[in-house]
């Protein structure tokens, strides 16, 4: 009994067990392609394929749905058809779950990876219906990712709108940069607060659209809105969590953001996505520790199991599901 006792007690105990890093998977495994690199993607109300051929090769094509519309089966097959991954904005209309359950089935069908944004609304009720719909779609098509979006005028609301941790696989920030007859309208703050927000956390994902032209005095800004597209698609040289960023090539009230008014934008956003840093996962705030075949680290930070051991001379907890995360080796007892 006292040697069994004594045995248990060391294996509580690990010596100078070899210490990694953790870091986040940045995605749904089955969601991405490549863990390291920052993906590009496009909407555009015409021909992908000739957009791709006047720039660059896009890892993402978009669509948008609002509710009640046929489920997109011609856009599912040519993303499959050209090894892109696509992308589906859903705009709700009657937060109709018959309508998610629905559209949760036919995700299903394909078993292959699907992003599937929804925006952020004002309501405690569009809160809600995301959270049930990521619910329903995480329990139905697994292969799919949740990504929740916010405008980049809302963006001051973002702690109050967000639904949570365990609903959102991906944060969006929708930027649409306005012009006027003095020129574009850049607010760098919306990006710095969801990069702040979400680093250690979440992927996240700029959908962007710079005006170049505006109704208002019928003025051209090809250059300004050139260099915009640029500095955005550097963002991925600043922070690692940026892991994709879509140009939504259409025009609104606000401006006329098509990427093809001119050859000096297609340039712009062709060395843009050509020139795109590769990033790493985004490592945690916590330090791991290998005893036997199981990681271990200090509760609180991560989900833990109960099992425990001490390390180092403190209580470390057996990570849980640890095949989520990335760990990497920085040595022995540190």
């Amino acid at each position: 009994m006292l040697r069994a006792a004594f045995i248990l007690a060391a294996a509580l105990y690990a010596a100078s067990p070899e210490a990694y890093y953790v870091y986040e998977k940045a995605y749904r495994d089955t969601a991405l392609c490549e863990q390291d690199k920052t993906l590009t993607g496009i909407y555009t109300p015409d021909s992908y394929a000739e957009l791709e051929r006047k720039t660059a090769p896009q890892d993402i094509y978009i669509t948008y749905l609002t509710e009640g519309d046929d489920f997109p089966s011609a856009f599912i097959t040519l993303c499959m058809v050209k090894d892109r991954l696509p992308l589906i904005i859903l705009r709700p209309a009657g937060y109709s779950p018959e309508y998610i359950n629905e559209f949760a089935s036919r995700l299903a069908q394909y078993n292959s990876p699907i992003l599937v944004q929804i925006d952020s609304s004002l309501s405690e009720k569009h809160k809600q219906f995301f959270r049930s719909a990521a619910d329903i779609i995480h329990a139905k098509a697994p292969s799919a990712a949740m990504v929740w979006g916010i405008s980049d005028n809302n963006i001051q609301k973002l702690s109050l709108l967000y639904p949570g941790d365990s609903y959102v696989d991906w944060a969006a920030l929708n930027i649409f940069e306005r012009a006027d007859r003095d020129g574009i309208i850049t607010d760098p703050y919306p990006v710095f607060d969801i990069l702040s927000f979400f680093e250690r956390s979440k992927p996240v994902m700029i959908n962007l659209s710079v005006a170049s032209y505006t109704d208002d005095g019928h003025k051209y800004f090809t250059y300004e809105a050139s260099r915009e597209i640029e500095r955005i698609y550097s963002l991925p040289e600043r922070s690692s969590a940026v892991k994709a960023i879509n140009y939504i090539s259409k025009a609104s009230s606000a401006g006329n953001a098509y990427i093809t008014n001119s050859p000096e934008l297609l340039g712009a956003f062709k060395r843009a996505c050509t020139g795109i840093k590769q990033t790493e996962n985004v490592r945690l705030p916590v330090m791991a520790y290998r005893h036997g075949d199981s990681f271990y680290c200090e509760e609180g930070i991560i989900p833990t199991e109960s099992e425990h051991c001490i390390i180092n001379g403190k209580r470390r907890r057996k990570i849980k599901n640890a095949g989520r995360y990335v760990f990497t080796s920085v040595g022995v007892g540190k």
